[in-house]
């Protein structure tokens, strides 16, 4: 008999086996030194699979899923500062986000759901989530007339408005003592791409807008990068 495969040691130590292919291995075990050591390894990967509850799952796929928007986001960004403090979020945060909200973009009932994303999160324990006006006034977003919004406040001087007529906008307040992060939208749905926009300054207002237009209806992540690397405003800027 050939060295066992990993696959066949977990089997076994799941119980997936037939009785005669649990004999088989553990007569091969009893003669084999290196399937020994490798059945040891594979015990306590078994263990600690089985041990990984259902949230922890979640967590590590809603990481994998922020890691892999930073690259795509990267590979499609043509602006050379923003592919670089995508790099540096990706590098320094591995797979998290100063703050996450999953929201959902419906024609009737467009909404936001922020339990759960803690595993997205790194030094956002202060930021907090609170309803807010669902119709702030940001001078160009689109929107008709009696579309359904919804709004969230992340933070003091920063919300996020959600309408079913497919945008997204994201307000943050000149005064907001996190600068100017980048806002990335990133798609829950198998092969869409995710976005990135910056906040842009808004003429004759004191608050910065990040819009995304024109999404189909489904689920989205809505991440800010984390504030330290996020610049300030600089000083004497104008609004356009």
């Amino acid at each position: 008999m050939e060295h066992l495969t990993v696959d066949q040691l977990l089997d076994y130590f799941d119980g997936r086996l037939s009785e005669d292919a649990e004999t088989r291995i553990e007569e091969h075990v009893a003669e084999c030194s290196e399937c020994v050591e490798a059945a040891r390894a594979a015990r306590h990967f078994a263990v600690a699979w089985n041990g990984w509850t259902a949230r922890e799952h979640g967590a590590a796929h809603l990481r994998a899923l922020l890691n892999r928007a930073l690259r795509d986001a990267r590979a499609s960004d043509h602006d050379p500062v923003v592919r670089t403090r995508l790099a540096r979020w990706a590098e320094r945060w591995a797979g998290r986000a100063e703050v996450a909200v999953r929201i959902v973009v419906e024609a009737s009932a467009p909404r936001f759901v922020a339990a759960g994303l803690e595993a997205l999160t790194g030094s956002a324990a202060g930021w907090q989530f609170s309803p807010a006006p669902a119709t702030p006034p940001i001078r160009g977003t689109p929107g008709r007339a009696g579309t359904a919004k919804e709004a969230v406040a992340v933070a003091p001087g920063a919300r996020i408005v959600v309408s079913g007529d497919g945008y997204v906008a994201v307000r943050v307040d000149d005064t907001f003592p996190g600068g100017a992060p980048l806002v990335m939208l990133v798609p829950l749905a198998e092969g869409e791409k995710p976005r990135v926009a910056t906040l842009d300054p808004r003429l004759g207002q004191p608050f910065r807008v990040a819009r995304f237009e024109g999404l189909p209806a489904g689920e989205y992540l809505v991440a800010f990068e984390p504030l330290e690397s996020a610049p300030g405003p600089v000083e004497g800027e104008g609004r356009v």
